[in-house]
């Protein structure tokens, strides 16, 4: 899973990347392979033919697209239809002996060029949006609390200077006072 998020409006997108090396179909009488070697040489072809009856059915925008034919296709299968987008390189040779490999690779990309599978669509997951805007309401009651809470701080403050201002006075009347009876005395 592949997630990118947008730093200016905070906007998430989930997507799967998968990255299959397909090997190649090879020609059995052409590499006389024997063994475990044989076995797996005959499960690519039966995977790449499967592929190929996918692709196929896609072109043709069949109702029924065989993707459980094969572990390979059923794996791709999301990948493969609907709002995906799918990219497939092809390597070849350009040896003379390998003249038929290429041929032979070159017509199934022909056949997987001609696959329509519709516009892909980006996928947005809001959950992560959804947590940034709760975390800003939270963020924004905090900051209307402190600043209700200095506000509260600031009138309390000014309250008390004014008393200390009176005080301040009385005090002063006070001494003013005092010394006066002093000077009498």
């Amino acid at each position: 899973m592949v997630m990118a998020k947008n730093l200016l409006n905070g906007e998430c997108t989930k997507s799967k990347l998968r990255l299959v090396d397909l090997a190649g179909s090879e020609r059995l009488a052409k590499t006389d392979v024997q063994g475990e070697r044989l076995k797996e040489t005959q499960n690519i072809n039966l995977s790449l033919s499967a592929l190929g009856t996918v692709i196929s059915a896609l072109a043709a925008k069949s109702r029924h697209i065989p993707y459980r034919n094969s572990k390979l296709t059923h794996l791709l299968e999301d990948s493969l239809g609907g709002d995906s987008k799918t990219l497939m390189f092809q390597q070849i040779s350009p040896s003379d002996k390998d003249l038929d490999e290429t041929l032979s690779s070159l017509n199934f990309a022909t056949r997987v060029r001609g696959v329509v599978l519709g516009s892909g669509k980006m996928q947005v997951d809001t959950s992560e949006l959804q947590k940034t805007k709760a975390m800003l309401e939270e963020l924004e009651g905090q900051i209307e609390l402190k600043t209700s809470m200095q506000n509260q701080s600031e009138k309390q403050i000014s309250q008390l200077s004014e008393k200390l201002k009176i005080k301040e006075e009385t005090c002063r009347k006070q001494k003013e006072k005092d010394e006066g009876a002093r000077e009498k005395a």
